[in-house]
Order: C-alpha cells, then sequence, then structure tokens
C-alpha cells in the first residue's frame, strides 16, 4: 500500500495575521482532498530545515514561492505580497 502526507511550514503570516491562516488552511485542505491524504503537517519553517538537515539532506534550501514563480514566468504574481512564505519549496 502506498502512504503518502504533504509537509507544510507555519510561517510568520499566518501566526500574525489570523485572515490569511484561513486562506492558507483551505488551500492544504484542498490539496490533501485532491490526493487522497489523510493528514497534513505544518511545521515553522526552521524546525522544519533543521529536522531536514538531522535527517542527511544537508544540502536543504527552503524556496519562497515568490522566487518559484519569478523563475518559471518572470513575474511574482500572485506571490508579490508582503509574506509569500506561507508556502515553500525545498530542494535538496
Amino acid at each position: 500500500m502506498l502512504y503518502a502526507h504533504a509537509i507544510c511550514d507555519q510561517s510568520e503570516i499566518l501566526r500574525e495575521k489570523p485572515h490569511n491562516r484561513i486562506f492558507g488552511v483551505d488551500v492544504f485542505r484542498k490539496i490533501q482532498e485532491s490526493i487522497g491524504l489523510d493528514f497534513v503537517n505544518f511545521y515553522d519553517p526552521v524546525y522544519f530545515m533543521t529536522l531536514l538537515k538531522e535527517c542527511g539532506f544537508k544540502n536543504a534550501v527552503r524556496f519562497t514561492m515568490d522566487l518559484v514563480q519569478f523563475e518559471r514566468t518572470g513575474q511574482k504574481a500572485p506571490f508579490d505580497f508582503e509574506e509569500p512564505g506561507w508556502i515553500t519549496m525545498v530542494k535538496n
């Protein structure tokens, strides 16, 4: 049987601005439902990066979605706001 789950960081924007938490939680709920996950874990970004390094991912680098979108399209929209780090990607 194949098991999968999403791991998400819990950035400052979600702690400081509760109205953004509703949006973020809704996004992750849709991801969870669309790929059939039982649950989604949320981590503080610093803790998560430390955890990756402890697990042997010595070259892990965290990218905010505005940087990913800019690399992909040449523009940061729709991630061109104050704290685009509520959802990030990690590359090792």
